[in-house]
């Protein structure tokens, strides 16, 4: 017996939830436009963040969870833009370009994440 499967007998003989703990919950197919958020922003989610939006199932709570994704990081919330998220999106479209290397697109190289992180 492997060691996953241990450990799934273990979770299941001691009452906690085999499902998160044995296979993560759910996987949920994602539309185009959560994938592209996903895709970018993970690079600055935590793990928590992550987590819940994968188990996300419908386009409507998606989209809920990217507003207050930004929202709460926004320096300003008294201007209609929200200045993180700009300069965020501006890295990562320079990234895109400026990076591009061995089959990957360039903010998702080390260069790339960064210049996404460090400025």
């Amino acid at each position: 017996m492997n060691a996953r499967a241990v450990l799934c007998l273990i979770v299941l003989s001691s009452g906690m939830g085999a499902v998160t703990a044995c296979g993560g919950g759910p996987r949920v197919a994602l539309d185009p436009k959560s994938k592209a958020f996903y895709e970018t922003a993970s690079l600055i989610m935590t793990r928590e963040e992550s987590r819940i939006f994968k188990l996300l199932s419908d386009v409507e709570s998606r989209q809920e969870f990217i507003d207050d994704f930004w929202a709460k990081r926004d320096p300003n919330a008294d201007t209609d833009i929200n200045e993180f998220r700009s300069e965020f999106e501006q890295r990562v479209a320079y990234a895109g370009k400026r990076f591009i290397g061995e089959g990957r697109r360039g903010w998702d190289t080390d260069r790339g994440r960064i210049y996404i992180f460090m400025g």
